[in-house]
Parts: C-alpha cells; structure tokens; sequence
C-alpha cells in the first residue's frame, strides 16, 4: 500500500537527498556526515524499545528550571553565577532520571525514580501518578538527611520554607524530550539522508509514533499553578511539550523527521516493530498496517 505524497517529501525532497549524498562522495561535508553517523550509530545501539518507552506524557510536568531563584537546594545561585542557566548535568547515555550541580556536584532528585516511574506505567506504557509505588520516594543518597529529603514523585520537592525544587520536571524536558527524543530524531535524520541506513528510519518511525500517541493532549495548563512552574511562554501558560515560544523549534524538528521518514514506512520495519512491542508489552491497541501508521503519525 503506497503513502499519500502529501504526507511527506516536501521539504527533503528526493533531489536535495540525492544532492546530499553526491556531495558526501565527491568528499564535501565528509566531516559533517561522519559526526552525524556516529551520534546516530549510539542511538541505534539503544534499539527501539528504549525510544519507545522514553516518551512520556502529559502528567508529567516538564519545566526549564528546577527553581527560578535558587536553581540548586545546596550551593544556590552559585551554581547559576559559575555556569549560567541551563546547566545541569544529565547522563545522555542512558535514562536514570538523574541531574547533577555542576557547582557542588550533588545529584537529584535523592529517591529512586527510574523505579517509581517503572511502578506507574499503565496499560498503554504510559506514566500514571495514582499508580506508582511510594515505596520509591525515600533519600537513598544522602544518609545524613531525612528520608524525604530531596525526593521528587514528578511534581517536585519541597523544603522546611516552602520553596520547591522541580528535579524530575527539570529532566523531563531537558533529558527525555530534548536529549533522548528530539536529538535522537535529529541525528538520525540527518545520517538517513547521508546514507539511506533503513535502521535510522525504523527508530525514527517508532519515535514519531509514540509522539503521535500523546501530542494531541500535550500542554502546560494543568501546571501554571504549580509553584515551581517556569516554561518559555511569555507568562501565558500556552504550549505543549514546551513553553509557546521554544514548541515552533520542537515541532520542526518532529515535522522533518515525519516528512523524511513517514515515505518509508513501506520500506521499513516500523509497523512489525510496533506490532511486536504492543503484544511484548501486553498493550491492547488495534493492529497496524502501513496506512494507519502513516495516518496516525501525519494526522497527529
């Protein structure tokens, strides 16, 4: 079954593609292509199922600061004065839920919450609140405070004042949609077109299924009133993944990679690949073909 062509290859189109490659042969732009095939080659190694559960949805809040005035609980503003905004250290290797001061070198959130994020998926894969287990909302990292010290169940910590910390909000937007979703969908974009590697693809398909899966109902309403809440919006509380001002930036890295790659659903592995992982996963969804997949995708 073909893809209707308005469903892709307007903006990579099938001359710019080929003009890619012929450059890349004749040696111009052999440098760029090589660092885009080695970042892609990492996220492969992942392997789709890693991509697939990293999405997350819209119950869980995603934030650009963990505290506008304070930013780290333990050295404070120093943080920020030595290494400007936006600068904690997150793992892009792997998904630990972890961010790290590069001033203090302290780690937050202190409770396990890879574990309490496992414990609430529901029967779609996707995070509920009401499901997860407390059991995973003790400090385990820092035996000379309390037990709840520096804990975060998604919506944050908050100190003996009142002031709260959005650790895991913080990684959120920063770890899962910018590093792990984004980026990939980047990367991988951009090493399709200098090679025309089919794997590159299959990831990519099943990245932009996922999102179609929670996009729609994507945005920051629910937390305008959340006390820790600071998104690129203009003080409007509008956007989805992100604040009105950074979603144009988000959505066109998503729109390149579904005008590149959703023309190749027939070629790829895509549709088997989220079949399989629906019955893996026990997840009762109706079974896809070529079309449904290129509609769900485009039409989300």
């Amino acid at each position: 079954m073909s893809i209707p062509k308005s469903y892709g290859g307007h903006y990579y189109t099938q001359e710019k593609i080929r003009n890619a490659r012929l450059n890349i042969q004749s040696g111009r732009g052999k440098d760029i292509a090589k660092e885009a095939i080695s970042k892609a080659k990492k996220c492969l190694e992942k392997g789709p199922e890693f991509y697939w559960f990293a999405v997350t949805s819209c119950k869980l809040p995603r934030n650009i600061h963990t505290n506008f005035e304070k930013e780290c609980p333990v050295c404070g503003k120093e943080m920020t004065e030595r290494f400007g905004v936006y600068s904690w250290i997150i793992n892009t290797d792997s998904i630990d839920w972890k961010i790290q001061c590069p001033n203090c070198r302290s780690v937050f959130p202190s409770n396990d919450f890879k574990s309490y994020y496992k414990s609430g998926l529901d029967s779609f894969g996707m995070f509920d609140p009401e499901k997860a287990d407390p059991k995973f909302l003790v400090n385990e990292m820092y035996p000379d405070k309390d037990p709840g010290c520096f804990t975060d169940n998604g919506f944050g910590w908050t100190n003996d004042r009142g002031e709260v910390w959005a650790f895991a909000a913080y990684y959120n937007l920063f770890g899962i949609w910018t590093s792990f979703i984004l980026n990939t969908l980047s990367y991988l974009t951009d090493a399709y077109i200098y090679t025309g590697d089919m794997r590159c693809a299959d990831i990519g398909l099943v990245i932009l299924s996922r999102i179609a899966d929670v996009y729609p109902d994507m945005h920051l309403t629910d937390f305008k009133g959340w006390k820790p809440y600071y998104n690129n919006d203009g003080g409007t509380g509008k956007g989805k993944i992100a604040g009105c001002i950074s979603e144009p930036g988000i959505t066109e890295t998503i729109l390149k990679a579904v005008d590149l790659f959703v023309p190749l659903i027939p070629r790829s592995e895509a549709v088997n690949i989220l079949n399989r992982l629906y019955r893996e996963n026990n997840i009762s969804y109706p079974t896809l073909d070529n079309q449904s997949l290129s509609d769900r995708i485009y039409t989300n």
